[in-house]
This record gives structure tokens, sequence and C-alpha cells, in this order.
């Protein structure tokens, strides 16, 4: 328990988010009791809906800015706070009840130890569709992580500045860089499954789940460097590769099996191992779920590969291909 009250700056990025906003909202100001001292700091990315109104409504104080990643609107977020505990949540996040507790224990470990990044997987609805409970479940098995990401992030002002905040060329994949570099700086990062959250706007769709990983695999893909320093990349290339060498067997080598039965084991091999590294003892149901969600998740990262390839795709895919998820994300 805090032995003082704490300051506590929530920092939530928004655009257009006027129908899962209120209920973020309201989950922070009905569950925060008076051990606490909060703000809620709303980053408007130039919503045309009614995001402002409803933040200022609910005492938020609002920060427009229209221009800029989505890493940068966190570290302005984070520049205007006061707090020196830092809680970033996505706009469709809600904390519960279970999570103040454990957050009370984490805001005074910061005490003795300022360099340490928080956070947990967030959790979906029961109402939440088959793909969703079986993607964004929590695995059973709780183990060692090396990043958290951004939807559900807390750690203190003293690290957010020491490695100051988030790299703001990055379109995606900032919270891994930041977790990254904290990392490498002497900081822990340690996820805590007892922090639960909700997250309202996962993709309900195959189709949203696919434009979902498009778009988020381009961060990865950005350059040379970040390509090769990063797994999933790689491991996308290969999996294209891999379709590739089996059409390639078709076309030019109607009468052999051979390419196109190393084509099939490699992708198995991949969609499988990702699938139990991810829920190993789950039930088989859910792996084998996971394992043709894999499917569709290396094709997103491999389209964002072929969109950094080629130009032309490049323009189209990323604007269209947002979920509700992802609209709220600065163009």
């Amino acid at each position: 328990m805090p032995s003082e009250r704490t300051l506590v700056s929530f920092i939530i990025p928004a655009k257009n988010e006027e129908h899962l906003l209120p209920e973020t909202l309201d989950s922070i100001i009905n569950i925060i009791d008076s051990r606490i001292e909060y703000e809620i700091i709303v980053v408007d990315n130039g919503s045309s809906d009614n995001t402002m109104t409803i933040a200022q409504d609910k005492n938020a104080r609002v920060i427009t800015q229209h221009t800029g990643t989505i890493g940068s609107l966190r570290n302005t977020g984070a520049s205007q706070a006061h707090g020196n505990s830092l809680v970033f949540l996505d706009a469709d996040v809600s904390i519960t009840q279970e999570w103040l507790a454990p957050f009370l224990d984490t805001i005074e470990s910061f005490k003795n130890n300022p360099y340490i990044i928080t956070g947990s997987r967030c959790s979906t609805s029961e109402s939440a569709g088959w793909i969703s409970s079986s993607w964004f479940q929590q695995p059973p098995v709780i183990r060692h992580t090396t990043h958290v990401g951004t939807g559900h992030m807390i750690t203190t002002k003293i690290l957010f500045n020491s490695i100051s905040g988030f790299d703001e060329s990055l379109k995606t994949a900032e919270d891994f860089d930041f977790c990254t570099r904290a990392i490498k700086s002497g900081a822990s990062v340690i996820g805590n499954h007892q922090l639960k959250v909700f997250h309202k706007g996962t993709p309900e769709t195959l189709s949203e789940f696919f434009l979902r990983e498009v778009w988020h695999g381009s961060g990865d893909v950005t350059t040379l460097k970040t390509t090769w320093n990063s797994k999933v990349a790689l491991t996308s290339i290969v999996f294209l590769l891999a379709h590739i060498l089996a059409l390639l067997g078709i076309i030019f080598l109607p009468q052999s099996l051979s390419l196109l039965y190393i084509s099939a084991i490699t992708i198995l091999v991949i969609c499988s191992l990702s699938a139990w590294k991810k829920y190993y003892f789950a039930p088989i149901g859910i792996i084998i779920k996971n394992m043709l969600l894999y499917y569709i998740y290396y094709w997103g990262r491999s389209m964002s590969v072929i969109n950094r390839i080629v130009p032309f795709l490049g323009h189209h895919v990323p604007r269209s291909g947002r979920s509700r998820a992802q609209k709220r994300q600065p163009y």
C-alpha cells in the first residue's frame, strides 16, 4: 500500500473514440480511490466526433495534436504529466476492480526502484468472438517477458525521461522499441497478469485481423536494420518465400510434389511452433485455433513486407486496411 497519496498520470491517445472512450474513462473514475491522487490526460489526434467533449465532461485534461505518430502522442501526454507514475492506456482499454490492489503495490515498489516497466496483456470480454477469445486470452503459464504493450503500460517518469520516451519515428512497435532501450539502460520489464484490463477494440472478423497485422507489421520493416532485428519480420519472410516456392513448383515442376511438400511442412512448422510457444499447456483446441490465426497473422505481416517493397501497395493497404482498433492511430 502507498504510504502517502501518490500522483498518477493516465495518458490516453485518442482519435474518434466517442463510443469507446467513455467506458475507459469511467473505469478509471469509478475504480481509483482516495489513496491515489490522479489526473487523466487525453491526447486528441484531431477527432471529428465528440471525443474531446466527452473527455472534458469527465474532467480529463485534453491536449490536441493533429499530426504525429502514436509514439509522439504518448510523448506529448507524458511531457505534460504531473505524476511520477505514468499509466499508458489505449482509448479502448478499461481497468478492472482487480487492477487496483496490484497497482497500489506497483507504485509503492517504484519508490525503491523507479527503473521498472510493468503492465499486462489485455483480456477480452466474455462476449468476444472466437478470434479475440483465442488470440488475446491470457496464456495459462506466466513467463518472463521482454516487453509490455502500450495499450496498458505502467512506468515512472524518471525512467521515461531517462530514455527520452518513445521513438517518434516509428509508426508501430514503439512499445517494443521502448522496452528494448529500457532494458539496455538497466531497467526491468515485469509483466503482471494481476493488473487485469479489458480491451474492447479487438478484431471480430478474419479480414479485420489480417488488416490489423498488415498495419502492425509496417513498423517491423521500416529499415533493413529493423527488419533484421525483428524475429516476426524474418519469420514472415520465410513464410512468404515458402508460398512462392510452392507456386514455382506448381508452375514449373507440376509432375513433382517435392517443392509443395517442403513448402507445406515449412508453413505448418511456423504456424504450429508459434501457436505452441504462445499457448503451451493450453487446451489443444486453443492451440489449433491459434495455428489458423497465425497463418492469417503471417500473411498480414508478409503483406507488410510486400508493401515495403512495392510502394504502390504501400500507399493503399495501410489507410484502408484499418480495423476499428486501428482507427485511433494517427495517419
